[in-house]
């Protein structure tokens, strides 16, 4: 159900894509299916996505990251969407206390 929001969300071409968890009820590797996705079609359509996940691993995907504690804002990142950069976005969890 959650891979058919993604597609119907994605065929309407939106300019700005917002996406909830959209890899919280995944296994691991259709996670990184749906990070490839919505990385891939916003990169060739010129879209953004905005994305909340509590996944540390998929955050590293973002270009930029802004962290949220107790309903603000409490940190950035930005790191050009490398995925293979999971340890910043550790250290600033714990650094938070997130």
């Amino acid at each position: 159900m959650q891979l058919v929001s993604i597609a119907r969300a994605l065929v309407h071409r939106p300019n700005l894509l917002l996406a909830d968890e959209p890899t919280g009820n995944v296994n691991p590797h259709v996670g990184r299916s749906i990070m490839e996705i919505l990385r891939g079609t916003a990169a060739r359509e010129g879209a953004g996505v905005l994305m909340v996940t509590h996944s540390p691993e998929h955050v590293a995907w973002a270009d930029r990251v802004c962290f949220l504690k107790d309903g603000a804002i409490a940190d950035e990142h930005r790191q050009g969407g490398r995925r293979d950069q999971v340890a910043p976005i550790h250290e600033r969890l714990l650094a938070l206390s997130i």
